[in-house]
Protein backbone atom coordinates (compact mmCIF):
# COMPACT_ATOMS: atom_id res chain seq x y z
CA UNK A 1 0.00 0.00 0.00
CA UNK A 2 1.80 3.04 -1.11
CA UNK A 3 2.49 5.99 1.58
CA UNK A 4 -0.31 9.07 1.25
CA UNK A 5 0.96 12.46 0.32
CA UNK A 6 1.47 14.44 3.11
CA UNK A 7 0.84 17.71 3.52
CA UNK A 8 -0.12 20.68 5.98
CA UNK A 9 -3.70 20.72 8.05
CA UNK A 10 -3.93 24.50 7.83
CA UNK A 11 -3.56 24.70 4.13
CA UNK A 12 -5.64 21.19 3.95
CA UNK A 13 -8.89 22.43 6.04
CA UNK A 14 -8.46 26.10 3.79
CA UNK A 15 -8.18 24.45 0.22
CA UNK A 16 -11.26 22.97 1.27
CA UNK A 17 -12.99 25.82 2.59
CA UNK A 18 -11.47 27.49 -0.69
CA UNK A 19 -13.05 25.28 -2.61
CA UNK A 20 -16.40 25.25 -1.00
CA UNK A 21 -16.24 29.34 -1.34
CA UNK A 22 -15.86 28.52 -4.98
CA UNK A 23 -18.66 26.55 -5.68
CA UNK A 24 -20.89 28.17 -3.45
CA UNK A 25 -19.67 31.51 -5.86
CA UNK A 26 -20.42 29.79 -8.93
CA UNK A 27 -23.56 28.48 -7.90
CA UNK A 28 -25.01 31.93 -6.32
CA UNK A 29 -23.55 33.40 -9.53
CA UNK A 30 -25.80 30.83 -11.44
CA UNK A 31 -28.38 31.47 -9.38
CA UNK A 32 -28.35 35.14 -9.90
CA UNK A 33 -27.46 35.28 -13.56
CA UNK A 34 -31.13 32.88 -14.35
CA UNK A 35 -33.13 34.84 -11.37
CA UNK A 36 -31.98 38.40 -12.94
CA UNK A 37 -33.05 36.98 -16.99
CA UNK A 38 -36.23 35.75 -15.26
CA UNK A 39 -36.96 39.25 -14.03
CA UNK A 40 -35.42 41.12 -16.64
CA UNK A 41 -37.63 39.19 -19.20
CA UNK A 42 -41.10 39.68 -17.11
CA UNK A 43 -40.36 43.18 -16.95
CA UNK A 44 -39.97 43.59 -20.31
CA UNK A 45 -42.88 41.32 -21.19
CA UNK A 46 -44.89 43.25 -18.73
CA UNK A 47 -43.36 46.66 -20.38
CA UNK A 48 -44.44 45.83 -23.60
CA UNK A 49 -48.16 44.45 -22.86
CA UNK A 50 -48.37 48.05 -21.65
CA UNK A 51 -47.13 49.75 -24.45
CA UNK A 52 -49.46 47.44 -26.84
CA UNK A 53 -52.75 48.06 -24.27
CA UNK A 54 -51.67 51.65 -24.39
CA UNK A 55 -51.29 51.59 -28.48
CA UNK A 56 -54.44 49.24 -29.15
CA UNK A 57 -56.70 52.17 -27.74
CA UNK A 58 -55.97 54.06 -30.88
CA UNK A 59 -56.89 51.38 -33.11
CA UNK A 60 -60.55 50.33 -33.68
CA UNK A 61 -62.55 47.84 -36.18
CA UNK A 62 -64.62 49.83 -38.49
CA UNK A 63 -67.17 48.18 -41.52
CA UNK A 64 -65.13 45.20 -41.55
CA UNK A 65 -61.57 47.09 -41.87
CA UNK A 66 -59.71 49.36 -38.91
CA UNK A 67 -59.04 52.78 -38.45
CA UNK A 68 -56.03 54.32 -36.44
CA UNK A 69 -56.59 57.30 -34.36
CA UNK A 70 -54.11 60.42 -34.33
CA UNK A 71 -52.36 59.17 -31.31
CA UNK A 72 -51.93 55.75 -32.79
CA UNK A 73 -47.63 55.52 -33.34
CA UNK A 74 -45.54 52.99 -35.42
CA UNK A 75 -42.85 53.85 -33.24
CA UNK A 76 -42.49 55.39 -29.78
CA UNK A 77 -39.74 55.49 -28.71
CA UNK A 78 -37.10 52.32 -29.35
CA UNK A 79 -40.96 49.87 -29.76
CA UNK A 80 -41.93 49.67 -33.36
CA UNK A 81 -45.13 48.62 -33.91
CA UNK A 82 -46.52 46.65 -36.99
CA UNK A 83 -50.33 45.96 -37.80
CA UNK A 84 -51.03 42.04 -38.80
CA UNK A 85 -53.59 39.90 -39.99
CA UNK A 86 -54.54 36.35 -37.82
CA UNK A 87 -52.24 34.97 -39.98
CA UNK A 88 -49.13 36.92 -38.89
CA UNK A 89 -49.89 38.92 -42.43
CA UNK A 90 -47.98 42.45 -42.49
CA UNK A 91 -51.13 44.90 -43.16
CA UNK A 92 -49.38 48.29 -42.04
CA UNK A 93 -46.08 48.86 -40.47
CA UNK A 94 -42.84 48.58 -41.15
CA UNK A 95 -40.84 45.72 -39.11
CA UNK A 96 -37.03 46.65 -38.91
CA UNK A 97 -34.56 45.73 -41.21
CA UNK A 98 -34.04 42.40 -41.87
CA UNK A 99 -36.96 41.12 -39.51
CA UNK A 100 -38.81 38.17 -41.38
CA UNK A 101 -42.37 38.59 -42.19
CA UNK A 102 -45.10 35.97 -41.79
CA UNK A 103 -44.51 34.60 -38.23
CA UNK A 104 -46.76 33.10 -36.27
CA UNK A 105 -49.06 34.74 -33.87
CA UNK A 106 -48.65 34.04 -30.28
CA UNK A 107 -50.94 36.47 -27.83
CA UNK A 108 -49.59 37.44 -24.75
CA UNK A 109 -46.04 35.51 -25.28
CA UNK A 110 -43.09 37.64 -25.46
CA UNK A 111 -40.68 35.89 -28.15
CA UNK A 112 -37.18 36.27 -28.97
CA UNK A 113 -35.83 36.82 -32.50
CA UNK A 114 -32.53 37.28 -34.07
CA UNK A 115 -32.44 39.12 -37.62
CA UNK A 116 -29.55 40.71 -39.88
CA UNK A 117 -27.34 39.94 -36.76
CA UNK A 118 -29.43 41.96 -33.99
CA UNK A 119 -31.69 39.97 -31.29
CA UNK A 120 -34.97 41.23 -30.84
CA UNK A 121 -37.95 40.82 -28.50
CA UNK A 122 -41.54 41.07 -29.97
CA UNK A 123 -44.99 40.11 -28.82
CA UNK A 124 -48.82 40.23 -30.03
CA UNK A 125 -52.23 41.12 -28.95
CA UNK A 126 -54.75 40.05 -30.67
CA UNK A 127 -57.94 42.72 -30.84
CA UNK A 128 -61.25 41.03 -28.91
CA UNK A 129 -63.16 42.46 -31.43
CA UNK A 130 -61.67 41.16 -34.67
CA UNK A 131 -58.90 39.25 -36.30
CA UNK A 132 -56.55 42.70 -36.24
CA UNK A 133 -52.66 41.92 -34.45
CA UNK A 134 -51.02 44.38 -33.12
CA UNK A 135 -47.06 43.15 -33.14
CA UNK A 136 -44.67 45.05 -30.72
CA UNK A 137 -40.92 44.81 -31.62
CA UNK A 138 -37.96 46.20 -29.80
CA UNK A 139 -34.25 45.77 -30.09
CA UNK A 140 -32.96 43.59 -27.14
CA UNK A 141 -29.47 46.01 -26.42
CA UNK A 142 -32.29 48.88 -25.70
CA UNK A 143 -33.51 47.15 -22.85
CA UNK A 144 -31.09 44.69 -21.57
CA UNK A 145 -28.43 47.26 -20.31
CA UNK A 146 -30.50 47.28 -16.80
CA UNK A 147 -29.63 43.41 -16.88
CA UNK A 148 -26.49 43.95 -17.62
CA UNK A 149 -25.38 46.06 -15.42
CA UNK A 150 -27.29 43.82 -12.29
CA UNK A 151 -24.97 41.40 -14.23
CA UNK A 152 -22.27 43.05 -13.87
CA UNK A 153 -22.81 44.30 -10.41
CA UNK A 154 -23.34 40.41 -9.24
CA UNK A 155 -20.00 39.43 -10.42
CA UNK A 156 -18.24 42.74 -9.33
CA UNK A 157 -19.80 41.62 -5.79
CA UNK A 158 -18.65 38.32 -5.59
CA UNK A 159 -15.52 39.18 -6.94
CA UNK A 160 -14.91 41.34 -3.79
CA UNK A 161 -16.50 38.95 -1.17
CA UNK A 162 -14.01 36.21 -2.86
CA UNK A 163 -11.01 38.50 -2.54
CA UNK A 164 -11.84 39.08 1.45
CA UNK A 165 -12.40 35.22 1.63
CA UNK A 166 -9.06 34.94 -0.20
CA UNK A 167 -7.21 37.52 2.34
CA UNK A 168 -9.03 35.98 4.94
CA UNK A 169 -7.70 32.48 4.37
CA UNK A 170 -4.11 33.80 3.84
CA UNK A 171 -4.49 35.77 7.09
CA UNK A 172 -5.86 32.22 8.68
CA UNK A 173 -3.00 30.17 7.10
CA UNK A 174 -0.49 32.61 8.05
CA UNK A 175 -1.32 32.79 11.65
CA UNK A 176 -1.81 29.39 12.48
CA UNK A 177 1.05 28.11 10.77
CA UNK A 178 2.96 30.30 12.18
CA UNK A 179 1.82 28.89 15.44
CA UNK A 180 1.88 25.36 14.54
CA UNK A 181 5.94 25.98 13.08
CA UNK A 182 6.88 27.22 16.32
CA UNK A 183 5.73 23.69 17.85
CA UNK A 184 7.55 21.73 15.49
CA UNK A 185 10.67 23.83 15.77
CA UNK A 186 10.10 23.28 19.67
CA UNK A 187 9.87 19.65 19.12
CA UNK A 188 13.12 19.51 16.98
CA UNK A 189 14.89 21.19 19.49
CA UNK A 190 14.14 19.10 21.77
CA UNK A 191 15.12 16.00 19.55
CA UNK A 192 18.37 17.71 18.43
CA UNK A 193 19.70 19.10 22.19
CA UNK A 194 17.61 15.92 23.72
CA UNK A 195 16.42 18.51 26.69
CA UNK A 196 13.68 16.33 27.58
CA UNK A 197 13.36 19.28 30.57
CA UNK A 198 11.15 21.63 27.65
CA UNK A 199 7.72 21.43 27.04
CA UNK A 200 5.41 22.05 23.93
CA UNK A 201 3.65 25.88 24.09
CA UNK A 202 0.15 26.40 21.67
CA UNK A 203 -2.31 28.86 22.16
CA UNK A 204 -4.17 28.70 18.79
CA UNK A 205 -7.87 28.58 18.05
CA UNK A 206 -7.60 24.24 17.27
CA UNK A 207 -8.63 22.10 20.42
CA UNK A 208 -7.29 19.16 18.29
CA UNK A 209 -3.82 20.38 18.27
CA UNK A 210 -4.09 21.60 21.79
CA UNK A 211 -4.91 17.74 23.08
CA UNK A 212 -1.94 16.48 20.92
CA UNK A 213 0.54 19.38 22.67
CA UNK A 214 -1.04 18.30 25.89
CA UNK A 215 -0.41 14.37 24.90
CA UNK A 216 3.36 15.24 24.09
CA UNK A 217 3.55 17.45 27.08
CA UNK A 218 2.62 14.07 28.90
CA UNK A 219 4.82 11.83 27.19
CA UNK A 220 7.61 13.70 27.30
CA UNK A 221 6.91 13.99 30.97
CA UNK A 222 7.24 10.42 31.18
CA UNK A 223 10.15 9.78 29.25
CA UNK A 224 11.97 12.60 31.16
CA UNK A 225 10.78 10.85 34.35
CA UNK A 226 11.86 7.62 33.43
CA UNK A 227 15.62 8.75 32.21
CA UNK A 228 16.58 10.26 35.21
CA UNK A 229 15.28 7.18 37.22
CA UNK A 230 17.67 5.38 34.48
CA UNK A 231 20.62 7.54 35.05
CA UNK A 232 20.05 7.35 38.90
CA UNK A 233 19.96 3.56 39.05
CA UNK A 234 23.14 3.71 36.85
CA UNK A 235 24.97 5.94 39.00
CA UNK A 236 23.36 3.91 42.63
CA UNK A 237 24.46 0.49 41.19
CA UNK A 238 28.03 2.15 39.98
CA UNK A 239 28.68 3.61 43.83
CA UNK A 240 27.42 0.67 45.38
CA UNK A 241 29.82 -1.54 43.38
CA UNK A 242 33.07 0.64 43.43
CA UNK A 243 33.75 -0.23 46.69
CA UNK A 244 33.44 -4.00 46.57
CA UNK A 245 34.98 -4.10 43.53
CA UNK A 246 38.26 -1.76 44.94
CA UNK A 247 38.33 -4.62 47.61
CA UNK A 248 38.49 -7.09 45.70
CA UNK A 249 41.39 -5.86 43.29
CA UNK A 250 43.05 -4.74 46.25
CA UNK A 251 43.26 -8.14 47.53
CA UNK A 252 43.83 -10.18 44.31
CA UNK A 253 47.26 -7.61 44.14
CA UNK A 254 47.90 -9.14 47.67
CA UNK A 255 47.32 -12.29 46.63
CA UNK A 256 49.55 -12.18 43.67
CA UNK A 257 52.73 -11.82 45.59
CA UNK A 258 51.60 -14.65 47.98
CA UNK A 259 50.91 -17.24 45.58
CA UNK A 260 53.03 -19.62 43.32
CA UNK A 261 52.98 -18.12 39.54
CA UNK A 262 52.61 -21.64 38.09
CA UNK A 263 49.53 -24.58 38.18
CA UNK A 264 46.34 -24.48 37.69
CA UNK A 265 45.56 -22.16 40.59
CA UNK A 266 47.64 -19.15 39.05
CA UNK A 267 45.76 -19.54 35.73
CA UNK A 268 42.25 -19.27 37.86
CA UNK A 269 43.45 -16.41 39.80
CA UNK A 270 44.64 -14.74 36.84
CA UNK A 271 41.28 -15.26 35.17
CA UNK A 272 39.90 -13.81 38.37
CA UNK A 273 41.99 -11.10 38.20
CA UNK A 274 40.98 -9.98 34.40
CA UNK A 275 37.58 -10.58 35.21
CA UNK A 276 37.68 -7.99 38.34
CA UNK A 277 40.43 -5.53 36.09
CA UNK A 278 36.95 -5.51 33.30
CA UNK A 279 34.71 -5.16 36.59
CA UNK A 280 36.37 -1.53 37.59
CA UNK A 281 36.60 -0.14 33.67
CA UNK A 282 33.00 -0.87 33.71
CA UNK A 283 32.08 0.57 36.66
CA UNK A 284 34.11 3.38 36.52
CA UNK A 285 33.01 4.25 32.75
CA UNK A 286 29.07 3.79 34.17
CA UNK A 287 30.19 6.50 36.80
CA UNK A 288 31.47 8.73 34.21
CA UNK A 289 28.34 8.86 32.19
CA UNK A 290 26.20 9.04 34.90
CA UNK A 291 28.23 12.25 36.50
CA UNK A 292 28.13 13.73 32.54
CA UNK A 293 24.73 12.73 32.05
CA UNK A 294 24.13 14.78 35.68
CA UNK A 295 26.43 17.59 34.97
CA UNK A 296 28.25 16.87 38.75
CA UNK A 297 31.67 16.02 36.59
CA UNK A 298 33.60 19.67 36.82
CA UNK A 299 34.68 20.48 33.05
CA UNK A 300 38.33 22.65 33.43
CA UNK A 301 38.83 23.90 30.08
CA UNK A 302 42.54 25.27 28.85
CA UNK A 303 44.17 25.17 25.62
CA UNK A 304 46.28 21.64 25.50
CA UNK A 305 48.14 19.57 23.21
CA UNK A 306 46.16 16.81 21.61
CA UNK A 307 49.22 15.58 20.26
CA UNK A 308 50.70 14.39 23.63
CA UNK A 309 47.72 12.76 24.87
CA UNK A 310 47.51 10.79 21.60
CA UNK A 311 50.77 9.89 21.98
CA UNK A 312 50.53 8.97 25.76
CA UNK A 313 47.30 7.19 25.20
CA UNK A 314 49.19 5.04 22.20
CA UNK A 315 52.62 4.34 24.27
CA UNK A 316 49.91 3.00 27.63
CA UNK A 317 48.03 0.97 25.09
CA UNK A 318 51.12 -0.83 23.34
CA UNK A 319 52.58 -1.73 26.80
CA UNK A 320 49.12 -3.54 27.63
CA UNK A 321 48.11 -4.85 24.38
CA UNK A 322 49.27 -8.17 23.58
CA UNK A 323 47.71 -7.51 19.86
CA UNK A 324 51.21 -5.71 18.77
CA UNK A 325 49.07 -3.05 17.08
CA UNK A 326 50.84 -0.31 15.08
CA UNK A 327 49.90 3.41 15.40
CA UNK A 328 50.84 5.22 12.53
CA UNK A 329 50.32 9.20 13.89
CA UNK A 330 50.29 11.97 11.89
CA UNK A 331 49.15 15.17 14.27
CA UNK A 332 50.17 18.97 13.54
CA UNK A 333 52.50 20.29 16.07
CA UNK A 334 51.04 22.43 18.86
CA UNK A 335 47.60 20.96 17.77
CA UNK A 336 45.80 22.83 20.74
CA UNK A 337 42.36 22.38 21.56
CA UNK A 338 40.10 24.40 24.21
CA UNK A 339 39.24 21.29 26.25
CA UNK A 340 39.29 19.50 29.39
CA UNK A 341 42.86 17.50 29.48
CA UNK A 342 40.88 14.22 31.67
CA UNK A 343 37.98 14.21 29.57
CA UNK A 344 39.76 14.33 25.85
CA UNK A 345 42.22 11.29 27.80
CA UNK A 346 39.24 9.60 28.32
CA UNK A 347 38.03 10.22 25.00
CA UNK A 348 40.78 9.27 23.30
CA UNK A 349 41.46 5.78 25.17
CA UNK A 350 38.10 5.10 24.12
CA UNK A 351 38.69 5.87 20.72
CA UNK A 352 42.08 3.94 20.41
CA UNK A 353 40.86 1.02 22.44
CA UNK A 354 37.99 0.52 20.03
CA UNK A 355 40.07 0.29 17.10
CA UNK A 356 42.67 -2.12 18.78
CA UNK A 357 39.82 -4.31 20.01
CA UNK A 358 38.01 -4.68 16.88
CA UNK A 359 41.06 -4.43 14.73
CA UNK A 360 43.39 -7.60 13.64
CA UNK A 361 46.41 -8.77 15.76
CA UNK A 362 49.46 -6.76 14.19
CA UNK A 363 47.31 -4.40 12.52
CA UNK A 364 47.30 -0.50 12.05
CA UNK A 365 45.78 2.15 13.65
CA UNK A 366 46.08 5.88 12.12
CA UNK A 367 44.97 9.07 14.06
CA UNK A 368 45.69 12.38 11.80
CA UNK A 369 44.97 15.68 12.83
CA UNK A 370 42.86 18.30 10.64
CA UNK A 371 42.32 21.68 10.97
CA UNK A 372 38.93 23.61 8.94
CA UNK A 373 38.03 27.40 8.98
CA UNK A 374 35.41 26.30 11.99
CA UNK A 375 36.40 23.12 13.41
CA UNK A 376 39.29 21.08 14.82
CA UNK A 377 39.30 17.34 13.65
CA UNK A 378 40.52 14.36 15.03
CA UNK A 379 40.99 11.18 12.82
CA UNK A 380 40.99 7.42 14.19
CA UNK A 381 40.74 4.82 11.29
CA UNK A 382 41.32 1.36 12.52
CA UNK A 383 41.45 -2.60 9.72
CA UNK A 384 38.12 -4.16 11.43
CA UNK A 385 35.76 -5.64 9.53
CA UNK A 386 33.79 -2.36 9.29
CA UNK A 387 30.25 -1.14 10.35
CA UNK A 388 26.99 -1.67 8.49
CA UNK A 389 25.12 1.59 7.30
CA UNK A 390 22.28 0.28 9.84
CA UNK A 391 24.40 -0.19 12.46
CA UNK A 392 26.31 3.15 12.52
CA UNK A 393 23.78 4.63 14.08
CA UNK A 394 23.34 2.65 16.93
CA UNK A 395 26.98 2.18 18.18
CA UNK A 396 27.03 5.41 19.99
CA UNK A 397 24.22 3.69 21.96
CA UNK A 398 25.01 2.19 25.67
CA UNK A 399 25.70 -1.15 25.69
CA UNK A 400 25.34 -1.94 22.18
CA UNK A 401 27.80 -3.66 20.23
CA UNK A 402 28.14 -4.82 16.97
CA UNK A 403 29.90 -7.80 17.84
CA UNK A 404 28.99 -10.01 20.32
CA UNK A 405 31.51 -12.88 20.43
CA UNK A 406 33.18 -13.47 23.99
CA UNK A 407 36.12 -12.95 22.26
CA UNK A 408 35.89 -9.51 22.17
CA UNK A 409 36.06 -7.50 25.48
CA UNK A 410 33.82 -4.98 26.12
CA UNK A 411 30.26 -3.76 27.15
CA UNK A 412 29.39 -1.33 24.83
CA UNK A 413 29.62 1.84 26.88
CA UNK A 414 33.07 3.49 25.39
CA UNK A 415 31.35 4.92 22.19
CA UNK A 416 28.46 6.50 24.52
CA UNK A 417 30.96 8.14 26.58
CA UNK A 418 33.22 9.29 23.51
CA UNK A 419 29.92 10.89 22.42
CA UNK A 420 28.77 12.47 25.74
CA UNK A 421 32.30 14.24 26.37
CA UNK A 422 32.09 15.60 22.46
CA UNK A 423 28.80 17.11 23.54
CA UNK A 424 30.23 18.68 26.87
CA UNK A 425 32.93 20.19 24.80
CA UNK A 426 30.04 21.50 22.20
CA UNK A 427 31.74 18.99 19.71
CA UNK A 428 30.16 15.41 17.86
CA UNK A 429 31.69 12.32 16.85
CA UNK A 430 30.92 10.69 12.96
CA UNK A 431 31.85 7.45 11.77
CA UNK A 432 32.52 6.23 7.93
CA UNK A 433 33.08 2.92 7.18
CA UNK A 434 32.74 0.36 4.96
CA UNK A 435 31.83 -3.47 5.58
CA UNK A 436 35.68 -5.85 5.12
CA UNK A 437 37.06 -1.91 4.86
CA UNK A 438 37.67 -0.59 8.46
CA UNK A 439 36.16 2.37 10.20
CA UNK A 440 37.29 5.81 10.72
CA UNK A 441 36.06 7.93 13.30
CA UNK A 442 36.16 11.41 13.78
CA UNK A 443 36.51 14.12 16.34
CA UNK A 444 34.70 17.11 15.85
CA UNK A 445 35.69 20.06 18.25
CA UNK A 446 35.02 23.87 17.55
CA UNK A 447 37.90 26.09 16.55
CA UNK A 448 35.60 29.29 17.95
CA UNK A 449 35.43 29.18 21.83
CA UNK A 450 34.37 31.43 24.65
CA UNK A 451 36.98 31.38 27.30
CA UNK A 452 35.75 31.48 30.89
Amino acid sequence: MGRQKQNSIVKYVANYFFALLMVLALVMICFVVFLSRQLTFSSIRREMGVELRQNAKYMHVKDGGYELDEEFLFQESDYIFVILDDKGKLLEGRYPKGFPEGLEVNSGKLRTMKAGGIDYYFQDRQSLHSSLVLRCVIEQSKVDSDYDKFVYYTWGFVLFIMGISIGMWKLLERREMRQINQVVEVVRQIGRDKSLSKRIEYDGRFAEIVSLVQANNRMLGQIQEMFETQKRFTSDVAHELRTPITVLMAECEYAGQMMPRDGEVWEAFQVIERQISKMNCIIVQMLNLSRLDQDKMKVNLEWIDLGEIVESVCDDISLQNKKEVEFKIDIAPEFNVYADIGLMTILIQNLLDNAVKYGPDRGRVWIWSQETGEEYLLHVKDEGKGISKENQEKIFQRFFRVEKSELIEGFGLGLSLVKRIAEKHHGIVTVESVLGGGSTFTLHLPRHVEED
